[in-house]
């Protein structure tokens, strides 16, 4: 148990935690647990496009076998296609009398950010901090542990990369299934950011990675859309590669972009050091941040192409015209 900042907390009796699986998001989740004690949290880690069927799972399964106060969102940004639905069970699960508070970092609309507050969700949708921050001062946790963990999910997050772990928990929690991710946010929670397990499990798949990343380059064509603006397009890229690597790969490897679409085999990912990228991922029913969004991929993989290329020509010449 963490001490300072968390006896206002020892009156509940159950906390459940729906939570990304990437650093941010262990993070944020193990400084839950942490704050409340291990012995009332339950954490679930989900994809983002998984909210509404983890809603769906804690109303039916989990909110019917322990007496839960509260329920946590972390790290998950709404989803278009789904936002009525998520909407509909949060209401019902309200009605259960079990307090809500979701805390984010992700471009979120202004009409289901009201929505969602309507309903007496506690919000936190602050696109300048990463949500372990959020969650590190709602909390009011100051101890050295929580104080890494959010160093390391800002790290993370914004891909500063000072840290060689940062870089190595990256890529394991992309590389590897739901059990190392579990196993790692248990390190977290334990106070331990770098146990021995993580280090064999990199030195096993490193090589393996970096071998990929270097395909990916050799996969990518960079199409000229104007005189001032281009973008890289790397094709067929093994999901267990993250994009922000691809990206910083290629600009290593001389391949200089306004903006870089990696496509995988169910999604794409769009990064951009000028381009607001989230415009060009919610107009084609996705989200994120401003610099790195993803996208799912419909039936037809080659228009979404197109009209990717269109929004971020769109978007880089308006950049262009504000300079």
């Amino acid at each position: 148990m963490v001490a300072d900042g968390c006896s206002k907390y020892h009156s509940v009796k159950k906390v459940y935690v729906i939570s990304h699986w990437d650093l941010d998001g262990l993070s944020s989740a193990a400084l839950i647990c942490r704050a409340y004690g291990e012995d009332k949290c339950r954490v679930r880690l989900s994809s983002v496009t998984a909210i509404l069927l983890n809603l769906k799972h804690f109303i039916a399964k989990e909110s019917v076998k322990r007496a839960y106060t509260d329920l946590y969102l972390l790290d998950l940004n709404p989803q278009q296609d789904s936002a009525d639905l998520v909407l509909r069970v949060i209401q019902d699960i309200k009605a259960l009398g079990i307090r809500i508070h979701w805390y984010d970092h992700h471009e979120w609309g202004d009409e289901f950010k009201r929505r969602v507050c309507e309903l007496g969700v506690d919000v936190v949708n602050n696109t300048s901090s990463v949500t372990a921050e959020i969650a590190m001062e709602k909390l009011n946790l100051s101890d050295e542990h929580s104080v890494k963990l959010t160093d390391l999910a800002i790290d993370d997050d914004r891909f500063i990369n000072r840290y060689e772990l940062t870089t190595y928990w990256r890529r394991i929690l992309k590389w590897f299934n739901w059990s190392v991710r579990y196993r790692a946010l248990e390190s977290f929670k334990a106070g331990n950011l770098w146990p021995k397990w993580a280090q064999e499990l990199y030195s096993e798949m490193k090589c393996e990675y970096e071998k990929l990343l270097e395909e990916a380059y050799y996969l990518t064509i960079v199409v000229k859309v104007s005189d001032e603006v281009s973008i890289a397009i790397s094709n067929n890229v093994d999901k267990r590669i993250h994009a922000g690597d691809v990206q910083a790969y290629l600009i290593n490897k001389g391949v200089v972009a306004d903006a870089y679409v990696v496509i995988y085999p169910s999604s794409i990912s769009l990064r951009s050091n000028t381009i607001d990228v989230s415009i060009v991922a919610k107009e084609l029913g996705g989200g994120g941040h401003r610099g790195a969004s993803g996208i799912p991929i419909p039936a037809s993989l080659q228009s979404t192409v197109s009209r990717v290329i269109s929004i971020l020509s769109c978007c880089a010449s308006n950049v262009l015209r504000s300079r």
